[in-house]
């Protein structure tokens, strides 16, 4: 990159991350007042205990689903247009030389992995939420919230999508990228969904309790947030080490009950924040000490430094 292609970019990556604080903002007030609404809805805070929202709440329910997406980063809302933006400027940071394009070339790929995680939690959230069965009586009889509350959830929906579509306005011929075409993007996914909607009418699926052997279909039958994570915590098993204990209460050779109990340790805190904030607590205490509270001390510490000053300025250190 020359150096007009270097500013161009700079400034491209700083319009990207105030597009990211404000994105932010949004959609992650849009989920709290989601989850707030599910809260009062069902009078639960176990994503267990819920279900099968998006039909008993459907405004409530759909500006979560919408708030989701955008911190997923699905186009075509404000989430996916702060992380292009981001992405192309890494991308092309990556093109310099030195430590500016090794930092952007990491960074590119912890974004892109980042943006992965997203998805897959939210998806998880979502179906959890909104689709399936509800596995409680609470969520059963769950009605739709104040209108005042679905109004402004219906207001950062709104800005959600409207800030994923705007700005393909005025980068729809960015430098080096083919463009911004979130208008287009919209048009389509929009179009398909209405087709779709047309297409199916009144008509809704068919029950097939086939996967569950032709019992009926209950509410401890329903996936659960660790089935959602299941394939997660396989695939990274030796990375976050998940523990788990199965008790069997057995009776003259019969089994009576069975008990699974599973945990994934926090690695982060155990091993670095733990001891970080164990040895930061000794240092400070120590330093403390410094702290005598007598006016005399403090002048020793002033006419310490001043002489420290003068001895590193006459030495040409400052």
């Amino acid at each position: 990159l020359d150096g007009q292609g270097q500013k161009f970019w700079g400034s491209v990556a700083f319009v990207a991350a105030m597009l990211h604080v404000l994105n932010h903002a949004i959609f992650k007030a849009l989920l709290f007042m989601g989850a707030g609404a599910i809260e009062r809805a069902t009078e639960a805070r176990d994503l267990d205990h819920v279900g099968g929202l998006l039909r008993r709440m459907p405004w409530s329910g759909g500006s979560f689903l919408i708030g989701s997406m955008a911190i997923a980063g699905l186009p075509p809302l404000n989430g996916f247009v702060s992380e292009w933006l981001t992405f192309q400027a890494l991308i092309h940071g990556a093109a310099l030389h030195g430590i500016y394009g090794v930092s952007s070339a990491l960074a590119a790929a912890g974004l892109a992995a980042t943006a992965a995680l997203a998805v897959l939690c939210f998806v998880k959230v979502c179906g959890l939420l909104l689709l399936g069965t509800p596995r409680t009586e609470k969520a059963r009889a769950a009605k739709e919230v104040a209108i005042s509350m679905r109004i402004g959830m219906a207001m950062l929906a709104a800005l959600c999508v409207l800030l994923g579509v705007a700005p393909g306005l005025w980068l729809y011929n960015l430098q080096g990228t083919g463009g911004l075409p979130t208008i287009a993007i919209f048009i389509l996914i929009t179009g398909f969904t209405a087709l779709l909607a047309r297409v199916r009418g009144r008509r809704t699926a068919a029950s097939a309790p086939a996967w569950t052997c032709g019992q009926t279909i209950e509410p401890s039958l329903g996936w659960t947030s660790s089935g959602f994570t299941k394939a997660l915590r396989l695939g990274w098993k030796w990375l976050i080490r998940p523990q788990h204990e199965v008790a069997v209460v057995r009776s003259h050779a019969i089994v009576r009950s069975v008990t699974y109990r599973g945990d994934v340790p926090h690695h982060f805190d155990t091993v670095l924040y733990s001891p970080l904030l164990k040895q930061a607590t000794a240092w400070t205490g120590q330093v403390r000490r410094l702290q005598s509270g007598s006016l005399r001390t403090y002048s020793i510490y002033l006419s310490g430094l001043v002489v420290l000053a003068l001895a590193l300025l006459r030495l040409g250190l400052l």
